[in-house]
């Protein structure tokens, strides 16, 4: 098969998978509907279906990379723009300080670029059957929440929720965006941990719990994700992030997840700091302890085991310890 038919073949494939998703209406012919008032930190489908269109509500599919942009081109739900969540982080990429959050100048910067002003409602979703999906979704609401953006609200089981009530989907690019100021309050530090503020606190069980939610083989040091150390901040606990969903990406029941924290002595009684490898995931797990099950002291340890396993002082020794 030459080059040119095996184009045309991608092409027809493409085109065939296109027709299907924008049977849904774009952004612009949208019904328009009133702006909704407060939203839910957890939102869910039929609330969504229900309010798509209201003057104030900005829909944001969150995805990294390439990949993620050919998905939300593939079918998103409509009216809804791209957003990287790398974009919303200072400085990607980069050991040590990949996972913290990025400046108020930065985000104010993408979040005007992206025509988002501060009343709006603003619904973050993303594919939630990948293996951080979802975590990047939850990254930008807890960056919206920690400069103080007033309705953000997050998906309940993502995109797959959406297609399983049988709302179809729309193919192509973002709508056109028309540029706004977007002015952002001061940080709330109530939300974030340095690595300086973990280490004061590494011998306060009493008042404080260390969360470690990542995979089982990086708690136990045997995947270090690139950084230098393998292993866990001494004295954390263990409860992996994937436990607090069902198999479909929505959050389990109330009485579930009270469950599974308990056991830990994940108590709402306790300040709780949690990290994973750059402050992903520890977003989807902050948002079921803090809007799920009513926690009102969780910080999220952006910096996580990226800058605590990577750190050093000027005499070349590590900053933080490690256990394992």
């Amino acid at each position: 098969m030459n080059k040119k038919v095996l184009i045309i073949i991608v092409f027809a494939v493409l085109g065939a998978v296109t027709a299907w998703y924008t049977k849904a209406p774009s952004a612009g012919e949208l019904p328009q509907k009133p702006p909704v008032g407060d939203i839910n930190p957890v939102v869910t489908v039929d609330w969504l279906a229900e309010n798509l269109g209201a003057a104030n509500l900005r829909v944001i599919y969150v995805g990294t990379g390439s990949g993620a942009k050919f998905s939300f081109w593939k079918g998103h739900i409509p009216g809804s723009i791209f957003i990287d969540a790398n974009d919303i982080m200072e400085s990607p990429g980069a050991k040590g300080t990949a996972g913290i959050v990025a400046s108020k100048k930065k985000f104010e910067k993408v979040m005007g670029e992206n025509g988002i002003s501060n009343d709006d409602a603003v619904v973050v979703y993303g594919k939630y059957s990948g293996e951080w999906d979802a975590a990047w979704a939850a990254r930008v609401w807890w960056t919206l929440k920690y400069y103080g953006h007033k309705k953000a609200g997050f998906l309940d089981g993502g995109i797959e929720a959406w297609k399983s009530k049988g709302i179809k989907l729309t193919g192509g690019g973002s709508p056109d965006l028309t540029p706004v100021t977007y002015t952002a309050s001061a940080p709330d530090g109530s939300l974030r941990a340095t690595g300086d503020y973990v280490l004061a606190n590494l011998n306060n069980p009493k008042n404080v719990v260390i969360l470690d939610n990542r995979e089982k083989d990086e708690w136990e040091g045997k995947a270090k994700f690139g950084s230098e150390r393998g292993g866990r901040i001494p004295g954390a606990v263990f409860v992996n992030w994937k436990e607090v969903m069902n198999p479909n990406g929505t959050f389990k029941s109330k009485a579930e997840l009270q469950s599974i924290y308990k056991t830990k002595g994940v108590t709402p009684d306790k300040e709780i700091i949690i990290y994973c490898q750059g402050g992903i995931r520890v977003a989807h797990t902050l948002l079921a302890l803090k809007e799920i099950l009513g926690y009102t002291n969780v910080k999220n340890y952006d910096g996580s085991w990226d800058e605590w396993a990577n750190t050093k002082k000027p005499d070349g020794t590590y900053k933080y310890p490690v256990e394992k």
